[in-house]
């Protein structure tokens, strides 16, 4: 199984992580786990994140207001295609979608 990253969704990690690395506690490698956690619920149960414009889908990070959306192009491979703040627009990132 393999979950990948579109580049710019590992920007929008970085960036989220470098914030709240600014936070004087743990809170960054609990971002950083709580995003772990949402790749492994991706990887082991590709179908139960919520729908999203009927192919995509999108699960939230446990006690962050993240959410990753993401396409399952075939058993066994998922793309994130966000690390989305959850306040911001929803559809920003689709046009990192690619259609043949």
């Amino acid at each position: 199984m393999a979950v990948s990253f579109h580049r710019l969704a590992v920007r929008e990690f970085v960036a989220a992580r470098r914030r709240y690395a600014r936070i004087p506690d743990d809170t960054e490698a609990r971002f950083v786990d709580a995003v772990r956690a949402s790749v492994i619920q991706i990887e082991s149960f590709p179908l139960l994140g919520g729908l999203f414009r009927n192919s995509h889908r999108w699960v939230r990070t446990r006690r962050f207001p993240h959410v990753l959306y993401y396409e399952v192009l075939r058993p066994g491979n998922e793309i994130v295609y966000a690390v989305a703040h959850r306040r911001r627009r929803p559809s920003y990132w689709i046009r990192r979608v690619r259609r043949p």
